[in-house]
């Protein structure tokens, strides 16, 4: 066992001298950037090496933390030649007083972590009465006060001090609201009245939809605890002891209207932080007459869901053509919430030679933090293009034949004469290959025709969730309503008209519509539609009939739309 030791530890010492030739990383983070006053919260430090005899310098945490370690893991891993090592310390940390502490930087050989900042707030009164129990619930929110569609951050709290059988927790669930949880609860230490406390929180981002004020209802707790005799006797039958119920605390919550300082003609978008990123390909990018450049944009926002990110503007030029892609939405659980991100892909064709302006890029959004109007933008650009204004082909051109060269002009070349072969065997072997090619060539209709069956009933399988039916009483519902300004109906069997008649589940609102369909008369209707749902606009001067004239040129617009992807792929078959 201890030769198995040391040629295991030779070996490591191997491939340390590899593992160093490549740049050294270390980095710090925490499970939490907010945390309570008598709480603790964990701090991961990780380098990109094996580490044996060296540690990270501790020194500077004491100013402002206590901490304990929770020990040091090692790491490596071989994945296709390409060796890759890792070491991580992980501590539990205790902040010594509140407000805004600050994690310097810790510095591990000549590397160093960045600053990391904590917000410590004030214990929670609402938790104190019930520090005598065993187990309870606490609920808390970081705001009581939010625009429409701005993220409000839920804690839900489980303290125990003793363990708790057949757990059973509700989770909260409010109408006229978005909610989504951020991740597996997260597992620490809090100390309240003298008593330790093992802590179980689960974070939710909601967002709620009309403004007014609203009610996060009381969670329950159910369970079984064991009395102090029954912790240390064996009990076949799963008799946990003592059944519990706990709730935890109703919290009321504001919510305001759009305010009247934002922009009437954009849409609403409350966030943290909001950002706009551009990418080319090539890169660089080299443009010139009639051959595609792909730009890519992409806009990232903290503390906003993804379905409210709006379709940005594409480029209008009489100098260029401009094909786009399917974009993309995606989202993340974070410390501070969920991270947003859309990604719009567009193909830009140049028609003429010389300088293009392609237009500024801008997005209206309100800063949550600050309570002010922002604007994200890309700045206008000036491309050069190279080559002349391309002519489009007609079918004559296209079809015509090749030039042919006069016969009195040019004289043949000389063909030698080759007498035909006269073996018999040759001719065997020519009536084998030519059969052999009939039996090959009827092999395959026959196995495509069986594929082109298969494939039908594939998608016949796969469209099945999509029906006619409820297509039809979908939009039905959705004219009644709108006929009869009903909004809030309204938004409801819109949305799922549009969901069945573009055969995209991920459509949830009117809003989601204009991420697939990009019309400035549809948008102006949805935009109207949400001024009254969100904006307290007066239902009487709501224009119902706009929105149902739009729901009619929409198949218009989605056969136009493969129109254009159609001429790109005839246009350029490589993009396809």
């Amino acid at each position: 066992m201890v030769a198995r030791l040391l040629h295991f530890s030779f070996f490591i010492a191997l491939l340390m001298p590899m593992t160093a030739a490549n740049a050294l990383s270390f980095t710090a983070s925490v499970d939490t950037h907010r945390v309570e006053a008598g709480n603790s919260f964990q701090l991961t430090l990780k380098a990109d090496e094996q580490s044996f005899n060296k540690q990270p310098n501790l020194t500077p945490i004491k100013q402002d933390f206590d901490y304990k370690s929770n020990g040091q893991s090692n790491q490596v891993k071989i994945i296709n030649g390409q060796i890759t090592s890792e070491t991580q310390w992980k501590l539990t940390l205790f902040p010594k007083s509140e407000g805004y502490l600050v994690i310097p930087p810790i510095s591990y050989g000549n590397k160093k972590t960045k600053a990391i900042t904590i917000k410590v707030t004030k214990p929670s009164k609402s938790s104190s009465p019930r520090t005598s129990q065993l187990i309870f619930l606490d609920a808390s929110t970081d705001k009581k006060e939010v625009y429409v569609q701005e993220q409000i951050l839920f804690y839900l709290r489980v303290y125990q001090r003793s363990q708790l059988a057949n757990a059973s927790l509700s989770k909260p669930d409010i109408e006229n609201t978005i909610i989504e949880s951020l991740g597996e609860g997260r597992a620490y230490t809090a100390s309240h009245n003298g008593y330790t406390y093992d802590v179980i929180e689960y974070r939710f981002a909601i967002y709620p939809q009309k403004s007014g004020k609203f009610v996060i209802p009381t969670s329950v707790l159910s369970g079984s605890i064991a009395s102090n005799a029954q912790r240390f006797r064996f009990d076949p039958f799963g008799n946990a002891g003592k059944p519990i119920r706990r709730k935890s605390q109703e919290i009321s919550v504001t919510v305001k209207p759009i305010p009247e300082s934002y922009p009437k003609n954009v849409p609403w978008i409350p966030a943290h932080n909001l950002s706009l990123e551009e990418a080319w390909s090539p890169t660089p990018p080299i443009f010139a007459v009639g051959d595609p450049v792909t730009r890519t944009i992409t806009l990232n926002a903290t503390g906003v869901a993804s379905s409210l990110l709006p379709p940005l503007p594409i480029p209008n030029s009489d100098d260029i053509k401009v094909y786009p892609d399917q974009p993309s939405n995606h989202s993340i659980a974070g410390t501070d919430g969920i991270l947003s991100e859309r990604t719009e892909s567009y193909a830009i064709i140049p028609t003429r030679g010389g300088n293009i302006q392609l237009p500024a890029l801008n997005v209206h959004w309100w800063n949550t933090n600050t309570d002010t109007l922002e604007i994200a933008s890309i700045d206008t650009q000036h491309i050069n293009v190279t080559g002349s204004q391309r002519h489009h082909q007609t079918d004559s051109t296209v079809n015509a034949p090749p030039p042919t060269i006069n016969s009195d002009d040019v004289v043949p070349p000389s063909v030698t004469a080759v007498p035909p072969a006269t073996n018999s065997t040759w001719t065997w072997i020519a009536i084998a290959a030519i059969s052999l090619w009939v039996l090959t060539t009827f092999t395959l209709i026959w196995s495509l025709k069986r594929k082109k069956i298969a494939t039908v009933t594939e998608d016949v399988q796969t469209t099945s969730v999509f029906s006619s039916q409820k297509l039809k009483e979908n939009h039905q519902q959705f004219s009644k309503a709108c006929k009869a300004k009903e909004p809030r109906r309204t938004e409801k069997y819109f949305a799922l008209w549009a969901a069945q008649i573009l055969q995209d589940r991920s459509i949830r609102s009117s809003a989601a519509v204009l991420n697939v369909i990009e019309d400035d008369t549809l948008t102006k209707a949805i935009n109207e539609l949400q001024a009254v749902l969100y904006r307290n606009k007066p239902l009487d001067e709501w224009d119902n009939q706009s929105l149902l004239d739009c729901s009619g040129n929409i198949e218009k617009i989605i056969t136009q739309k493969n129109s254009q992807t159609n001429a790109l792929v005839s246009l350029h078959p490589n993009l396809s």
